[in-house]
């Protein structure tokens, strides 16, 4: 089944080994020497989620817009072909790789980030200093600024699995024989997209099967979200960093709450340009979401974005 976002541009199909990893990109690039948006996806995601967002982008803003799976996601296999997992420091590992390549790139003038759910989260934390993290491979001050869609700092009640869950999934993580067990996750499409026809593409073109999540995976990416609420997370914030997050209010995968929270904690501190904006009964994934939301979030992002480059 064809997805409803008939693509008209051809994205340039690559492959980047880092250490044991093969990671899987597509990019979008447009003639000469302009910035680079770098997307950082959702759990489990589809790049083809992300094909009208990156057209978009390249035709509004003529950018080039650069989309990797992650470890354990999609295509991007380790060396040996398995299919790999993930822990907080693979992932902030990647970002900081991805980002010094297009710095490196001599056709990319400036990095900018997008990060969708699990994506956000993360693009967030980079923002905060990658939880403690950061070491002399940290690229936070060659990103000009940053997008957080529906990003994963708490989960919605209707998705969290209930604190026993949680607490037997971070049981299950520290131990070396069941940290890398897998267990499946459901595919609720009417909580992704209020859209009908994005829904029936997903029915049909996603396997339930390929959803599963080591139980390290899942641990690292809840605690990860939610640390960005302790206060010395959000206070290591880079200052002067612009930031725009931006949430359905009819979310029910990750909590619109806790993106308010996190906006109204890092905006108290000095220099911090962060902006909030929800949308009325958008949901989870605002990129195919019903076609007004979505009309309207392409265009704040774009805004966003075009405000921003060159600056």
């Amino acid at each position: 089944m064809e997805p409803p976002y008939k693509p008209t541009l051809t994205p340039e199909l690559g492959e980047i080994t880092i250490d044991d990893c093969i990671f899987v990109t597509y990019k979008w690039k447009v003639p000469d020497v302009r910035p680079l948006i770098l997307i950082v996806h959702g759990y489990r995601d589809h790049h083809v989620l992300y094909t009208e967002l990156a057209e978009y982008l390249v035709k509004t803003l003529n950018v080039n817009v650069f989309f990797f799976y992650q470890r354990g996601e999609g295509t991007t296999r380790l060396i040996n072909g398995r299919r790999g997992i993930a822990n907080d420091n693979h992932a902030y590992s990647a970002i900081d790789s991805m980002i010094s390549k297009s710095v490196a790139d001599p056709t990319i003038s400036e990095v900018h980030l997008f990060g969708h759910s699990m994506g956000g989260g993360l693009v967030l934390n980079y923002a905060c200093g990658c939880g403690g993290r950061k070491n002399d491979t940290y690229q936070i001050s060659n990103v000009k600024s940053i997008v957080a869609c529906a990003p994963l700092i708490e989960l919605h009640p209707y998705t969290h699995p209930g604190q026993i869950i949680e607490w037997v999934v971070r049981f299950f993580s520290v131990l070396p024989f069941t940290r890398t067990l897998r267990v499946p996750s459901p595919l609720d499409v009417e909580a992704i997209t209020g859209d009908p026809e994005w829904q029936s593409w997903m029915r049909a073109a996603i396997d339930p099967k390929t959803l599963n999540g080591a139980f390290i995976e899942t641990r690292d990416f809840i605690l990860r979200g939610r640390a960005l609420l302790n206060d010395n997370i959000a206070s290591s914030i880079v200052r002067g960093l612009p930031i725009l997050v931006c949430h359905g209010d009819a979310d029910k995968i990750n909590d619109v709450k806790a993106s308010e929270e996190w906006v109204r904690k890092v905006n108290r501190l000095d220099n911090v340009d962060v902006t909030l904006k929800v949308y009325h009964d958008g949901r989870h994934s605002l990129m195919v979401d019903s076609p007004s939301i979505r009309s309207a979030f392409l265009q704040d992002v774009a805004v966003f974005y075009g405000s921003h480059i060159g600056n």
